[in-house]
């Protein structure tokens, strides 16, 4: 079985490392698996640049060119601009494309529909289902015809992402898509869409390392054992609204005695902190090793954030051994077991999640429990042997 892995990125972004941690569990069950992504950010054979592939136009000008037409909006991608990657997966021995984050120009809807080898599509966000938001938050028009697109400031019925969707309707509706979907919550929403009427999907959660992500690595991080820690963190953690950190922030004057506790910040480099209640600290971008440290050393983890496919971050932590609190939606409820791994907040009342942070904390008897079964559950539902051989599953079914 030879499949490829197409990813705008290697290594940043929630869907890279998703991508390449099944790309590796496949490897070591014996699926002859590569990477095709933009850039590398490594040397490794198996992870293959798209930028020293002939033919199309280049990278930064696809990006460029993608960003004008979508007024600059950085939640929007057009997937108009052709990158004609496809020409290369027709020249090559493949038995499976496996579609994951495509925007910024990576692929265009033209290209995807040009692939000539069954197609697995995982669901990382909202774009393949869109006319070109990758989160599209309140707004439901795509399982219409989109327009006037919130995230353009669009008034009109038959702006951009109408073109789009139709564009994406029109060349789609005889390519037989497989789609993967982490969580049943965009499960549910890709169903809900027109552009695939009939569409053939299967739920299957990211995976991971469970034995690198484990309890206890035995390297010290910093932070301070004599305060209650609470871990928070995301790409772009503090100036993405959809990550949450606002509401975070609320929820934590609602403690009962907030100088208890220490808010400590993962993965912006420049984190607008805004917190004055509770003792804050910001760790930025953290190697892998140093993350891991992190998890294992906070009591608990807080995935506040209003939209997630799946959640990666929770189920590191959980992984790691440490409890997490979370809104009841989205992706983290398929993550996340109410009070017997974590909690599970009403959505999106910072009061609740607030409460559920001092559940987690108020015990250590109760916090160590947690700690345990989110470990056990972790191991049992999400190591990455188990979540590849789900998808070698599927590509033997589709093959």
């Amino acid at each position: 079985m030879n499949v490829v892995q197409l990813n705008k990125h290697e290594a940043t972004g929630g869907a890279a490392v998703a991508a390449k941690r099944l790309h590796k569990g496949l490897r070591e069950l014996g699926v002859d698996s590569e990477m095709l992504v933009e850039r590398t950010a490594t040397d490794h054979p198996t992870v293959q640049s798209r930028s020293r592939l002939p033919n199309g136009v280049s990278s930064a000008a696809r990006f460029g060119l993608d960003k004008l037409l979508a007024r600059k909006e950085i939640g929007f991608s057009t997937g108009l601009i052709p990158s004609y990657v496809h020409k290369q997966l027709t020249a090559r021995s493949l038995d499976v494309a496996h579609l994951h984050w495509l925007g910024d120009g990576y692929l265009s809807i033209g290209d995807v529909a040009n692939i000539d080898i069954p197609v697995v599509w995982t669901l990382h966000d909202m774009w393949p289902v869109t006319g070109g938001c990758h989160c599209p938050g309140d707004c439901d028009r795509y399982q219409d015809s989109c327009g006037c697109c919130p995230v353009l400031g669009s008034e009109s019925g038959s702006d951009l992402s109408s073109r789009i969707h139709r564009r994406k309707a029109r060349k789609w509706s005889d390519v037989p898509f497989h789609f993967v979907a982490p969580s049943e919550w965009i499960a549910e929403q890709a169903r809900a869409t027109n552009i695939f009427p009939d569409v053939d999907l299967t739920v299957i959660p990211n995976g991971l390392d469970t034995d690198r992500y484990r309890p206890n690595p035995g390297n010290e991080t910093g932070a301070d054992s004599d305060r209650t820690t609470v871990l928070f963190g995301a790409v772009s953690a503090t100036s993405d609204p959809r990550k949450g950190y606002d509401l975070l922030t609320e929820a934590l004057t609602e403690l009962s005695d907030p100088a208890e506790y220490t808010c400590i910040v993962f993965g912006d480099a420049n984190p607008d902190i805004g917190q004055e209640k509770v003792e804050t600290e910001s760790f930025g971008f953290l190697p892998e090793n140093e993350l891991i440290s992190l998890y294992a050393d906070c009591d608990v983890m807080v995935v506040p954030s209003r939209q997630e496919s799946f959640g990666q971050t929770a189920l590191e932590a959980l992984s790691c051994g440490t409890p997490v609190v979370a809104f009841d939606a989205t992706g983290p409820r398929d993550i996340i077991v109410h009070q017997e791994t974590g909690y599970l907040a009403e959505p999106y009342d910072p009061v609740d999640l607030g409460a559920g942070i001092e559940w987690v904390t108020e015990s250590d008897e109760r916090r160590e429990r947690l700690g345990r079964a989110a470990r056990e559950d972790a191991i049992e539902r999400f190591d990455i042997e188990r979540i590849a051989s789900l998808h070698a599953e599927l590509y033997d079914r589709i093959t």
